[in-house]
């Protein structure tokens, strides 16, 4: 790669920096209880009490990293809402066959808080502007190579040696 390729990707790297940041979450502080075949689920987070948020569930495990289970009947402050800025429950009832299977005690929930921006351009348009952007400068940058015509030779070969008697 030539060099002023390399400097022109760094370059896009540092303007997509504050994107990125922009999209991180806070933290959401879970609880969870359990009685007669349903799990109470308390979650709390700070935003913006105005703004409407997606709120969703997954169950996990701390011995096993690929364990990934959302709940099925759920009831409460989960969903799309304000929810933010207040303590909020969510119940989960529990069928027989998920009670069964739900065996020992290092199981956790996370709680995922996705804010829901209304009216705005959403965030992808711009970054997919300046990847555009980018591309067309890269080209752009890159400067167009000469096409000259060359004439393609036929190199031949010397005989191998011969076998030894």
């Amino acid at each position: 790669m030539k060099p002023i390729k390399i400097q022109v990707l760094i370059i896009f790297i540092f303007l997509l920096l504050p994107f990125c940041t922009g999209l991180a979450q806070n933290k959401i502080n879970t609880s969870f209880e359990y009685s007669n075949h349903q799990i109470t689920i308390y979650y709390e987070f700070q935003g913006d009490a105005e703004e409407q948020y997606n709120i969703s569930v997954v169950l996990k495990r701390t011995s096993n990293s690929y364990f990934n289970l959302t709940p099925g009947l759920l009831t409460g402050d989960f969903g799309e809402g304000k929810y933010a800025d207040g303590k909020r429950k969510i119940v989960w009832h529990l069928t027989q066959q998920e009670e069964e299977n739900l065996t020992g005690e290092d199981y956790y929930f996370e709680i995922n808080a996705n804010e829901i921006s209304g009216g705005g351009i959403a965030w992808y348009v711009y970054v997919g502007g300046i990847v555009l952007g980018g591309g067309a400068a890269a080209v752009l940058l890159s400067g167009k190579k000469n096409s000259t015509s060359s004439t393609i030779t036929s190199a031949t070969f010397p005989s191998p040696p011969g076998r030894p008697n």
